[in-house]
């Protein structure tokens, strides 16, 4: 699952790091920033989000769990 990209500063990112939110960080921009998703490499191509999986069952197609992870 892709999210939007995020545009932090080093000082910023180092933060974050630690799981804290920076203070100057007005309450807007701390709605606006995704600090749990993750940034990995598939084929060659960047991405930025959670991983999904998901377990069907296929003679019935229901769902029957869904784990989503960074």
């Amino acid at each position: 699952m892709q999210t939007p990209k995020q545009s932090i500063n080093k000082e910023e990112k180092a933060i974050v790091a630690e799981n804290a939110m920076p203070a100057d960080w007005s309450p807007a921009k701390r709605r606006q920033k995704d600090i749990e998703a993750r940034w990995t490499k598939k084929h060659g191509k960047s991405y930025f989000g959670y991983k999904l999986s998901a377990n069907a069952d296929k003679r019935y197609k229901v769902i029957r769990k869904i784990k989503i992870s960074t």
